[in-house]
């Protein structure tokens, strides 16, 4: 049986978990890697595209075939305003307090033998700075905010088998931060600056169950077939367990951070047989939610 409501919920779902999540802190910092920066850092779990994976997901590793570096920066240029302001303090409000900044990752991983890799990561998973002019009215409360976190992490990685892999690394973070303001005394402004640094330890973990290759093949066959098969065929219940199976593979890893391009194919096959079969019409709700039970191919 080919329940509606499942899945176009099992669509939804889908979209839904391949959307990047807001960071709400304003201090993570989500550029690590050219390559999911290039997808919007869909599927950057599960993907492993290449040497990044060390951050990403760590058991990645085991499906980097030769050795392998990759590296890159991203570039923040943020252009700022002060407006409607209100205050009796003397000075400025110029606005553009973000200075442009670099935010450099490099990874390296090798194979060890057919089952170990070895990688290594340097990244910033954590960044702030803001630089107000010396002039600035709010000198009092602030000047300049810098925290800034470099993490250098080895890992390793071990296949187990052909589709589960594991993989686990130490993070050495080294966090440094910077925080000025003014203050106002007798003899007219004077300055206040904290510096500090220091360094924590945690871990990276992952586990990569290689589910893509299942959703890859099945979606572009189901894609094609959807597509390119006679109205009365689309019934046939070899039919319909090919899009239960898909349903069922994208309903069970509805939580899962699927690549873009097998998520893609998985998800346009179901849209066109919901089209074709079912009678969906793209951008409006269904009248009927399911099929009744009377009319099921499937026991």
């Amino acid at each position: 049986m080919i329940n509606n409501t499942r899945l176009r919920t099992a669509v939804a779902l889908a979209v839904a978990a391949a959307s990047s999540q807001a960071l709400a802190n304003g201090v993570a910092v989500n550029e690590q890697s050219a390559s999911s920066m290039g997808t919007g850092f869909a599927g950057r779990s599960s993907s492993a595209q290449d040497a990044s994976t060390v951050f990403g997901n760590p058991a990645g590793m085991s499906k980097i075939e030769r050795t392998q570096i990759s590296g890159g920066f991203a570039v923040v240029d943020a252009q700022t305003d002060i407006s409607n302001v209100q205050s009796a303090a003397p000075g400025t409000n110029d606005g553009d307090m973000v200075p442009f900044t670099a935010i450099p990752f490099g990874y390296y991983v090798k194979p060890l033998s057919e089952k170990w890799h070895f990688g290594l990561g340097v990244y910033v998973p954590f960044g702030v700075i803001s630089d107000y002019e010396d002039s600035f009215q709010g000198r009092y409360h602030g000047l300049e905010s810098e925290v800034q976190v470099v993490t250098v992490q080895p890992t390793i990685s071990y296949r187990i088998n052909e589709r589960t892999s594991v993989g686990i690394g130490p993070t050495i973070n080294h966090i440094e931060g910077t925080l000025t303001r003014d203050v106002l005394t007798p003899a007219g402004d004077g300055n206040v600056d904290i510096q500090g640094d220091d360094v924590a330890y945690g871990f990276n973990v992952g586990v990569l169950a290689d589910l893509t290759e299942r959703l890859r093949t099945s979606g572009h066959v189901l894609e094609w077939l959807a597509f390119s098969l006679p109205s009365d065929q689309l019934e046939d219940p070899r039919m319909l367990r090919s899009v239960d199976y898909l349903v069922d593979l994208l309903w069970d890893g509805r939580g899962r951070d699927w690549p873009v391009g097998p998520l893609g194919h998985a998800l346009h096959s179901l849209v066109i047989y919901d089209e074709r079969a079912l009678g969906g019409i793209p951008g409006q709700p269904a009248k009927e939610l399911a099929r009744p039970p009377e009319v099921s191919r499937l026991p």
